[in-house]
């Protein structure tokens, strides 16, 4: 097994296609599966005994696999919501998270690589990233999946403000057009809360069905990417509460951003994709 530097697996393939040369002749070079599928199979394990966690609509992600790359999008209110975003389309396929760059800076070397193994890679909260949203960009073009938490921080616990980011919906129409899939996590959060003991509440991950870019065609140019936003993060909570995408007080969750819900074109707005509609013939 070769050791591959942490900053090489950024950019190498971990799931999908491989890259090509200048031929169109594949280059297998790619991060190896053994220890994110060591991984899999402790951390599964863990969950599966501690919370029971359940995967409901697996399908709606793990079909994409080998045929188009595709964004998921989750809310975020705990570290362990990672863990759980990795295990979500796992056996089957292996997502590339976008972790904040603080996991990776100043870490021991093993750390690093444990991350960067798991299918992770860095991108900055303080700044607009080009670097690592060209690699989104391009894992997407290899028909990977990658899951990111726009929120930027934990709801609630953070830090950093809470916002509504849309990078997530710049990265798709940058790989043209890739499908966003909701993801809700429930009661993650309640796990562990800042001074009290450990919970162990059952553990849900819910897939919605795709959105795309191109359903916000009829707005203006300039407010495409923030529209598309709103929409998708608020089919994440309506999935994480169990209520329609209208009954979720999106003013609430992001005060500090725009909200749509009056706008009349956002209310005669009506978006349904199956995965299958969007695979087609592939």
């Amino acid at each position: 097994m070769k050791i591959l530097r942490t900053e090489e697996m950024f950019d190498l393939p971990f799931d999908g296609e491989f890259n090509v040369d200048k031929e169109g002749i594949p280059i297998k070079r790619r991060i190896t599966h053994w220890f994110s599928c060591f991984a899999f199979f402790v951390l599964g394990f863990i969950a599966k005994v501690a919370f029971r966690y359940k995967v409901i609509n697996k399908r709606k992600v793990t079909d994409f696999k080998d045929k188009r790359g595709c964004i998921i999008i989750a809310n975020h209110e705990s570290y362990l919501d990672a863990v759980f975003a990795f295990l979500g389309p796992r056996p089957k396929c292996c997502p590339r998270i976008v972790a904040r760059e603080t996991l990776f800076e100043g870490k021991p070397w093993i750390a690093r690589q444990i991350i960067a193994r798991a299918g992770a890679f860095p991108i900055s909260r303080e700044t607009s990233d080009r670097k690592s949203l060209k690699r989104a960009v391009k894992m997407l073009q290899r028909k990977e999946m990658v899951t990111i938490m726009p929120e930027g921080t934990r709801r609630g616990r953070g830090t950093a403000d809470l916002s509504l980011h849309s990078g997530f919906a710049f990265i798709a129409k940058m790989a043209g057009d890739a499908p966003i899939i909701p993801c809700a996590f429930r009661n993650v959060g309640k796990i562990k809360k800042k001074g009290e003991r450990l919970h162990f509440p059952k553990v849900e991950i819910e897939y919605g069905d795709p959105i795309l870019l191109s359903d916000f065609d009829c707005f203006e140019k300039k407010d495409r990417l923030a529209i598309c936003s709103w929409w998708a993060m608020r089919e994440v909570f309506a999935l994480r509460d169990a209520i329609r995408p209208e009954q979720v007080d999106m003013k609430t969750l992001f005060p500090n951003d725009i909200d749509y819900s009056d706008v009349e074109e956002v209310k005669n707005l009506h978006i349904h994709h199956t995965t299958e509609e969007l695979l087609g013939g592939c």
